[in-house]
């Protein structure tokens, strides 16, 4: 990093006009001032003063709170505008010649640790932990060193109540807090907490079906009437929002951030779940992950920044699922990839002022309803791997690792990459003995994964109980009893229980032991870390050419007009060449009488110029050995252009079918499979369908 600077000094080079750092400095007058210090435009400046919820397309950029001539200098001011904390305020230099923005706007980064409270984070023996927990006797005697819970941060805040019991004050105004649901935490947080359990809370927010014009902790793109599990995103989008928001991490981290506190502690909080899936648990309806992380971010800094006033040694972490290089949602306006999410994000910290943000993984299995978690296809070894499961889990602190995303923590000493805690992931119990067997083994391979990285300083189980709103999955190491009137309600020990308890203790050998043969190993050491993670695995196909790519079909499966289907959805597929190909598994009826489903495109397709050629690609494929072959066939407006019969021993063949007449053209282009008679087994994929344009 110095020969670095130092050849830039060499050459030469200076910074970039714009705010270059802006830092705290302590006072007892007015809790001391904010230094910001400028890259030298050469001409008359302006700095403007952005809040939070604020843009450079919203801001006033007149408004200026300082201006200068352009050259370089640092200038001050007092922390306290007011009745308003400067700490959570942006600075952008203006150039008072244009009125345009210089650069980005640069958010407080240096703060001397001044927090109410400090230490009491520490990290326990053992990396076990479990969410949700039922019984605070039987979470000790399984022996956890880790705890977490969700928070509904939106009721946090007694926004509804005129007359709330307590309130808490940001920037001058009250607050009201509802100390109902506070006292709800407390019972849950304090005896684990003074036991020695480290405590994580992730805030979510939950949404109506319909408007409340007077609850300002919805965001106004949630689409409230269609998102599946009624959460949504932060709304930091107007003051109000921004106020109630701040308010709610705040109280949290202020109740919480004392190691000796009369409430417990919490040393962790990760903001929001499984953030790219953001039409289900983050909704700002459709969205761009350019969108996203735009909105994400500043939800992602006021939290840290509100927890360095509590006590500067507490965390925030990003969370994430297992869709790393895929999506939960084929339509990309509903669901992003996991490793463009965190590139986006990493980027976004730095333009506007690096903190320490942690992960908060999700590691379940490719497929959340089969716990051999062992046997997962898509989670190959390498940066481009669809998933990362516990079967490459090595992946995380590799591309962590990267220079891009280290940081120097307080202390200082050499950069260091974000930790990682597997904060929510569990193994789903299939019925009957073999099933509960499975469930077991997954949790002790898991548990050795995990010992093999030892970057991941937790390993959170969910759940202690099964829980009816878990969408069929049976995840508990207790099974529950759905008729009760509690929702976990915990009646039976599973297998998965005396694993759980023995794991990070001296039985743990004997406990695991019967578990080497489910997963097919000899012993543990063949399920250690691999020694290297190469950035391109080898194993799975090269993303098209973003410059040739017309229309993704998997991307566009969601909005298809597809009839008479037995299964339309989206997979990885070993197919062409054997790699791994993202395919639409295709499944023609199962009535009787019926063969064919159709799933038809609207599709503009643009003009071509000369010597250009529009094709559709594609693959096809069946899986399932019993099939007795599946019929394909492409139609465009209703006439067929190409059909062909695959059967499961058939190699993946690649497919072009000319599109070049309908150039210009707005076309109802289908995709139709045929049963041939018999819809036993056929499992039909499409490998990876695109319209693409190449030369003629």
């Amino acid at each position: 990093m110095i020969a670095l600077l130092l050849t830039a000094a060499w050459a030469g080079l200076a910074p970039a006009p714009g705010v270059r750092s802006v830092a705290l400095e302590p006072g007892e007058a007015s809790g001391g001032a904010v230094a910001v210090r400028l890259a030298p435009l050469g001409r008359p400046v302006g700095v403007v003063e952005l809040l939070p919820h604020e843009t450079t397309e919203t801001a006033d950029l007149t408004a200026f709170v300082w201006t200068g001539d352009g050259s370089e200098e640092v200038f001050r001011l007092s922390r306290a505008a007011g009745a308003a904390d400067r700490l959570y305020s942006r600075f952008l230099l203006v150039d008072r010649s244009t009125g345009r923005p210089v650069g980005h706007p640069r958010a407080v980064t240096d703060i001397p640790p001044s927090g109410a409270y400090r230490g009491g984070v520490h990290r326990p023996d053992t990396i076990k932990g479990i969410t949700c927990p039922v019984d605070h006797d039987d979470v000790l005697a399984l022996g956890n060193g880790w705890v977490d819970f969700g928070v509904m941060l939106n009721v946090v805040t007694a926004w509804w109540d005129p007359d709330p019991e307590e309130v808490w004050v940001v920037d001058g105004r009250p607050i009201g807090i509802n100390m109902h649901y506070v006292r709800s935490l407390d019972a849950d947080i304090k005896p684990l907490s003074d036991a020695g359990l480290r405590v994580i809370l992730i805030p979510i927010n939950a949404v109506p079906t319909e408007v409340q014009p007077a609850n300002p902790t919805i965001h106004p793109r949630t689409d409230l009437a269609r998102t599946p599990n009624h959460l949504g995103a932060f709304n930091l989008t107007d003051h109000e929002g921004y106020l109630h928001y701040r308010a709610a991490i705040e109280f949290l981290a202020h109740r919480y951030g004392d190691p000796e506190g009369e409430h417990g502690f919490v040393s962790d909080y990760v903001i929001g779940n499984e953030i790219q899936s953001h039409w289900y648990w983050h909704n700002m309806g459709e969205s761009t992950p350019e969108e996203l992380v735009r909105d994400y971010v500043p939800a992602l800094r006021v939290a840290w920044l509100a927890c360095q006033k509590a006590n500067p040694d507490l965390r925030v972490y990003v969370s994430l699922d297992h869709n790393w290089n895929t999506r939960v949602d084929p339509n990309p306006l509903k669901a992003a990839e996991g490793r463009e999410v965190l590139d986006r994000l990493n980027r976004a910290v730095r333009a506007e002022g690096p903190f320490p943000w942690d992960l908060a993984f999700h590691p379940y299995p490719e497929d959340m309803f089969d716990a051999a978690t062992w046997d997962d296809e898509t989670a190959v070894l390498g940066f481009d791997a669809p998933k990362v499961t516990f079967r490459n889990l090595e992946v995380l602190p590799a591309y962590l690792a990267q220079p891009q995303f280290l940081r120097s923590d307080a202390g200082g000493g050499a950069p260091v990459p974000p930790r990682i805690i597997l904060s929510e992931q569990g193994f789903h119990c299939r019925d009957g003995t073999e099933g509960e067997r499975i469930q077991a083994a997954a949790y002790a391979y898991a548990y050795q994964r995990c010992l093999a990285v030892p970057e991941i300083e937790a390993f959170i189980l969910h759940r202690h109980a099964d829980h009816p709103g878990d969408g069929g999955l049976r995840l508990g190491v207790w099974e529950s009893d759905f008729e009760s009137d509690r929702p976990s309600s915990p009646v039976r020990k599973r297998p998965i229980y005396e694993v759980f308890r023995a794991a990070g203790t001296p039985a743990w050998e004997e406990a695991f032991a019967f578990a080497l043969e489910v997963i097919g190993v000899d012993s543990w050491a063949q399920v250690g870390r691999a020694a290297e993670v190469p950035a391109v695995s080898g194993e799975v196909a090269p993303r098209p050419d973003p410059d040739a790519l017309v229309a993704d079909l998997s991307a566009l499966a969601d909005r298809a007009e597809w009839g008479d289907t037995a299964g339309w959805r989206i997979e990885w597929t070993r197919a062409m060449e054997g790699l791994l190909w993202p395919t639409l598994f295709h499944h023609p009826p199962g009535q009787p009488g019926q063969r064919l489903s159709t799933a038809t495109y609207a599709l503009d397709l643009p003009r071509l110029a000369e010597g250009e050629a529009l094709r559709l690609e594609f693959g096809t494929k069946v899986l399932h050995p019993d099939s007795d072959g599946v019929g394909f066939a492409v139609l465009a407006d209703g006439r067929e252009l190409w059909s062909g019969v695959t059967r499961p021993g058939d190699a993946a063949r690649a497919v072009a079918v000319d599109l070049s007449p309908y150039a210009g053209q707005r076309v109802r282009l289908t995709l139709q499979v045929d049963s041939l008679g018999d819809p036993s087994g056929d499992w039909a994929h499409w490998v990876r369908p695109m319209v693409v344009r190449s030369p003629r």
